[in-house]
């Protein structure tokens, strides 16, 4: 009782002992699934020793294990991938709780972000069936969680279709659910796969009033899927984030490689992005607005009009699209910005609770509100008044 009591009182030694505890959990959870994996579905590659050295040396899981072949790769190109648990270090290292809000609430992203998200939107939770049920029947709407990620539970209410509004609305206010007009990207954007929205991934770094890029990566839905992300077998390609130039074929999350859209047939490398300057003017001047949030992503589209359109905006971006798509690790790409921003190397092992402005009990009290639909919404309440 006396250790309980003296690991309460100390919140750097607490922070370390719950480090330990969660490192130990976290492996044997790696394991155990690597394990699982090798026991049901016996890949062709790789094997269970050279996953465990992996595991201990860089903390990846099997599913990045296999996403990024390394049993293909030497240990200085294994070395240059980071992992979604180093990742986690460095954002840290870079962000504040306070700016998180204006990521995690889509409600509060609109508010924002509201110059660069133009599209009319409405949370069901806040207005009568009325006003609902004339929103959602004179245009094609986007229906998604005001709370999700990784395009899950997204999906399409058409114009005149036989979709139960009463029931619908019910549901909107039941699970959390807000929704917006549908969006139209520009032409040679929209070319690749008509039925979803294709958007643009910029990956950018902030400190003080110096933004700059990590990496960008084009998104192409397929099938008929209405979302392009890649957990949804979507379609990643790599962009040059100098010319906007698509500079290789496309992937998906198996590692299957595209030279033209299964489903179109319009050629991926080589597309050039239109008004690409115009892209990365937008994500550095959106990532202005929270000053807090060190690392972000943007998912946006470009309009025939040229303006850009910010779809989602994400506070702990998963950089395993960007690793996939380029086919190299991004590793020395954020040493060396965060090396020229902040002055230190956020490479560096830290421990995944350390973030600035926050204590292990901060961090916690965001990740239970952050879980709230109910408080998440009173946010948004707050704000507005």
């Amino acid at each position: 009782m006396k250790i309980r009591e003296l690991l309460k009182k100390n919140s750097w030694l607490y922070a370390v002992h719950r480090e330990m505890v969660f490192l130990k959990a976290d492996r044997k959870s790696l394991w155990a699934d690597a394990v699982k994996l090798f026991e049901e579905k016996r890949p062709e590659h790789g094997n269970l020793l050279d996953y465990k050295r992996s595991m201990l040396k860089h903390r990846i899981s099997i599913k990045e294990y296999n996403t990024y072949e390394f049993w293909r790769l030497n240990e200085r190109e294994r070395k240059n991938y980071l992992s979604e648990r180093e990742l986690k270090c460095i954002y840290r290292k870079t962000e504040s709780v306070e700016e998180c809000q204006w990521f995690d609430n889509k409600l509060l992203t609109h508010k924002k972000f509201s110059k660069y998200m133009k599209r009319d939107w409405i949370c069901p939770s806040l207005v009568s069936y009325d006003v609902f049920s004339q929103f959602v029947s004179s245009r094609d709407c986007i229906v998604k969680p005001w709370k999700g990620s990784l395009g899950i539970g997204v999906f399409l209410v058409q114009k005149g279709g036989d979709t139960d509004l009463h029931e619908l609305y019910e549901n909107c206010r039941n699970k959390g659910l807000m929704v917006e007009e549908r969006v139209q990207s520009c032409e040679e954007m929209n070319e690749f796969h008509p039925q979803s929205l294709n958007t643009i991934r910029v990956m950018t770094m902030l400190k003080g009033e110096q933004c700059k890029v990590i990496g960008c990566m084009f998104r192409m839905g397929v099938g008929e899927h209405v979302v392009d992300n890649g957990s949804a077998g979507g379609i990643l390609a790599p962009i040059d984030s100098d010319t906007g130039v698509i500079i290789g074929p496309g992937k998906d999350k198996d590692g299957k490689l595209y030279l033209q859209h299964p489903d179109t047939g319009k050629v991926i490398k080589g597309f050039v992005v239109p008004y690409w300057d115009n892209v990365l003017e937008a994500c550095k001047k959106m990532a202005s607005f929270v000053p807090g949030k060190g690392i972000a992503g943007w998912d946006v589209c470009v309009l025939d009009t040229g303006e850009i359109e910010l779809i989602e905006v994400n506070s702990g971006p998963n950089i395993m699209g960007l690793q996939t798509s380029h086919g190299y690790g991004f590793g020395p790409r954020i040493q060396a910005i965060g090396m020229d921003l902040f002055g230190f190397d956020l490479m560096k092992k830290i421990s995944i609770w350390s973030r600035p402005h926050a204590n292990y009990n901060d961090i916690m009290e965001y990740r239970r509100h952050k879980r709230d639909v109910g408080l998440l919404l009173k946010d948004y309440i707050d704000y507005e008044e």
